[in-house]
């Protein structure tokens, strides 16, 4: 639901500013300015996520404030009020820091060491399939203003009623880790399932975490390939705009070729974990050593020069889709491997995913806007690059603690 909402107005530009009676640089500020709220909300948001006696009223907060967000959007629709619709994407981003910071600590609280990897990767990858939906279905189904306020209005509906289900139908999270087979693994004494000491807060998790030189490789090499993420969309809508007078429909495939290989890639590769951990360094070099090579064919791809005729829509879908598997579809199993690096202490275990989707949001936002030209992709390759060099030097370098 929150990812939806993130593309509600940004791949139908050309309506939303006749309709919000806004710029193309104001609407596409909607979306930039749900990314920057994530940052100063996320560390209340991790605080109240982590910890097993404010868990449910933290969950309550993130589905309260999509609500809100939905509300919002759609009265913004309905009497074409930008302002309404910027405030909307503020509260936006306030609920995704919630939900960001969730990837990790519901997992650790709620599931059996063998079982979290999955629950990491479906979580991480049902947001990412939002905001596939959200691509996917805007552009076809808000053709006119009529459209996107039944669209919005629907949004909303279906906001209030997971609101509903999180606060009267969500039982307690294990204050101890406990129930079932987590429980039987606190008795054996398993420290990833027990609470963080009381005097253990964020700022000393984030002492201990920034102590852990293997830990700050990771977080380097999986924020900035994740940021790479978010950019490479932004970049191909202008590229092959530009580059390749593509039409508006193709632009749209190759965008959801890139968010769908990712998803069932991030899937295939948690319902696979027991498969991949023995690989676990391998495969994540791997992905990021794939993302530098689609991403650097994309930029070949749209120049006469290149191994393919210029701008073969075939080609550039294709490489999307391989961009898309390695910047998106990694992201579960480099959270996973993140939390192995934050040492032995279960409190910086259950902060270290969230400090790296933070640096990913910044990253996110950074490159997207430095990549947002006709050389993106060249620029998306560079770091994507160097996501790999700091990959290499945590996973193959630095010894896990």
């Amino acid at each position: 639901m929150n990812a939806f909402q993130f593309m509600n107005f940004s791949p139908i530009a050309d309506l939303s500013t006749g309709v919000l009676s806004a710029t193309t640089g104001q609407v596409s500020w909607l979306y930039s300015a749900s990314l920057l709220s994530v940052l100063p909300a996320f560390f209340l948001a991790v605080r109240w996520t982590s910890a097993p006696a404010t868990q449910r009223g933290a969950l309550r907060a993130m589905h309260g404030l999509n609500l809100a967000a939905a509300l919002l959007r759609a009265g913004s629709a309905y009497v074409g009020s930008y302002a309404l619709a910027m405030a909307s994407s503020v509260l936006l981003g306030v609920a995704a820091s919630f939900v960001i910071s969730a990837f990790t600590s519901v997992s650790q609280r709620w599931l059996p060491a063998a079982e979290r990897p999955l629950g990491v990767s479906l979580t991480v990858q049902a947001n990412y399939f939002g905001w596939l939906l959200g691509a996917v279905l805007v552009p076809y189904a808000c053709v006119a203003k009529g459209g996107l306020v039944r669209l919005l209005e629907v949004q909303a509906a279906a906001a209030g009623l997971l609101f509903a289900l999180a606060a009267f139908g969500a039982p307690e999270p294990p204050a101890d880790g406990g129930g079932g087979a987590v429980a039987a693994e606190v008795a054996a004494a398993d420290l990833d399932v027990a609470p963080p000491s009381p005097k253990f807060g964020l700022t000393t998790a984030v002492r201990e975490l920034a102590a852990r030189p293997r830990w700050l490789a990771s977080c380097a090499a999986y924020a900035l390939a994740g940021g790479v993420g978010f950019a490479v969309p932004a970049a191909q809508d202008i590229v092959f705009d530009e580059a390749c007078a593509f039409s508006p429909k193709v632009t749209a495939l190759a965008n959801a070729a890139f968010i769908a290989a990712g998803v069932v890639t991030g899937l295939a590769l948690g319902f696979a974990h027991d498969a991949v951990e023995r690989r676990e360094a391998g495969c994540l070099l791997g992905l990021l050593g794939l993302g530098v090579a689609a991403i650097a064919g994309l930029a070949g791809a749209v120049l006469p020069t290149g191994l393919v005729p210029a701008c073969d829509e075939y080609a550039c879908v294709g490489l999307m889709a391989a961009a898309g598997a390695s910047t998106i579809g990694f992201v579960g199993l480099a959270l996973g491997e993140a939390g192995k690096s934050a040492g032995p202490n279960p409190a910086a275990r259950v902060f270290s995913g969230g400090c790296v989707e933070w640096w990913l949001q910044v990253c996110g936002a950074a490159i997207t806007q430095v990549a947002s030209n006709r050389r993106g992709f060249e620029t998306c390759a560079a770091f994507q690059g160097a996501a790999l060099a700091a990959g290499a030097v945590a996973l193959l370098g630095l010894r896990r603690d």
